[in-house]
């Protein structure tokens, strides 16, 4: 007897340090689409130009329905998937969280994410059917991953359900090299993402013009991919000084794309690029090859981007998630430096660097630091607007800040990676923000 209660003790024990381990898990997404700008698909090419069917392929759930519980907030609504969305990739989209959330469709878990601060996106096509669907995003309001930064807006915002074909845009990149005659070679990147079953074809037909009818590149490919592969369809041109983007002078490009299948247009998407190139050199940002000396504040609602280069400043950092939905996309057109930083906060925390004195340096936050700033990236980077990134605020540094610094350095390398409160350390780049 006393041995089989001895058992018993150490299976409960065992138990419950599972439970402990997987509650800290919690920090990693499930079920979660990888990160990505986000991309809103058309069924039809003149909707562009503003056809009124232009949510053909885009469901808003509203009318929520909002529960409290012990350490939950359940969000409730329901969106309608009509008979044209069968045999295509229907997908959530929530812009923006204050905390980490799960997501149930239909009765269903779907998914998690640690993090809402700068959206996450989710594959429903397995759960959802013909006709009305329940769907519940419920925030983990307790979830211990939220102690790292608690000022994000309180709730859920920009939720969307987007269709997309089998064979789907998932995302566009752009990477300029600036020319010695100050002209740029811009390499515009479509990724093309493939989920049907077997074998699937595209034609792939885009248009780059300038000021809507200077057309800088057009033209299409033929893409064929397996099930779950990506290729990537380049656009290469060569782009005139008076093009390129800055903060004087923000122009941006249009970029149409037409997914064709079997002949037909499933899917027809618009976006601005703006060209431009950021480098680091002797500690001074440049932009197109010009330094260009940053004056930043930090985001503050009360004051209209419109209005904002008239205070004195040519940019602002901003932290992930505290910003309007929209807000990247004004600054890209009115020319605005942005500086993006990560959601985490450690001010909060001891600033001893002992293992256990702050985030930084404890080995639990590792995975949180490092996906939260490569989200950052990941989201952000196709947007002219952003010239830098900042791993996070607070104070303290470790091995979490430096290995988020050599991540950023891997995927961005050309462009500024700052820690402020280094303390003199070589986890930053020394450029001057204020």
């Amino acid at each position: 007897m006393r041995f089989i209660t001895t058992v018993i003790s150490i299976l409960c024990a065992v138990s419950l340090s599972a439970q402990v381990q997987y509650s800290f898990e919690g920090d990693k997404g499930v079920g979660k689409e990888p990160a990505r700008r986000q991309t809103l698909p058309y069924n039809k090419t003149r909707v562009v130009a503003g056809d009124k069917d232009e949510y053909a392929y885009i469901a808003i759930p509203t009318a929520w329905q909002i529960a409290k519980s012990e350490g939950e907030t359940v969000y409730d609504s329901q969106f309608t998937m009509p008979v044209s969305w069968l045999n295509r990739q229907v997908l959530l989209r929530v812009g923006r969280s204050s905390s980490a959330f799960g997501v149930v469709v239909n009765g269903k878990r779907v998914g998690y994410a640690p993090s809402g601060a700068v959206g996450a996106e989710f594959n429903l096509t397995k759960y959802v059917q013909k006709g009305r669907n329940a769907l519940q995003i419920i925030l983990d309001d307790d979830a211990r991953v939220n102690e790292i930064f608690t000022s994000l807006p309180s709730g859920i915002a920009d939720v969307k359900v987007i269709c997309q074909p089998t064979i789907r845009v998932r995302d566009i990149l752009c990477k300029t090299t600036l020319e010695s005659d100050g002209n740029s070679a811009a390499d515009i990147g479509i990724v093309v993402k493939c989920n049907a079953l077997g074998e699937k074809r595209a034609r792939i037909e885009y248009a780059l013009r300038f000021r809507d009818s200077v057309i800088v590149a057009d033209g299409y490919r033929d893409i064929r991919l397996d099930m779950l592969r990506e290729d990537t369809v380049h656009i290469r041109a060569i782009v005139p000084k008076e093009a390129l983007w800055s903060a004087a002078n923000p122009n941006l490009l249009s970029l149409g794309i037409i997914n064709r299948i079997d002949g037909r247009i499933a899917e027809s998407i618009s976006r601005d690029v703006g060209v431009r190139t950021v480098e680091i050199r002797n500690d001074a940002l440049y932009i197109n090859g010009r330094i260009a000396p940053l004056r930043l504040a930090d985001y503050n609602s009360d004051i209209e981007l419109q209005h904002f280069k008239a205070s004195g400043f040519n940019g602002i950092i901003a932290a992930n998630g505290m910003v309007p939905s929209g807000f990247y996309e004004e600054c890209d057109r009115l020319g605005i430096y942005v500086v993006s930083a990560a959601a985490i906060d450690t001010a909060s925390f001891s600033d001893s660097v002992k293992r256990d004195g702050n985030p930084c340096n404890m080995p639990e936050w590792h995975d949180t630091f490092l996906s939260r700033n490569e989200e950052n990236c990941l989201v952000m980077r196709s947007h002219p607007s952003v010239v830098g990134y900042i791993i996070g605020r607070g104070k303290g540094t470790g091995i979490n800040v430096y290995e988020s610094y050599l991540l950023m350095k891997r995927l961005e390398p050309n462009m500024p990676v700052i820690y402020e409160a280094a303390n003199g350390e070589w986890c930053t780049d020394k450029i001057k923000l204020r």
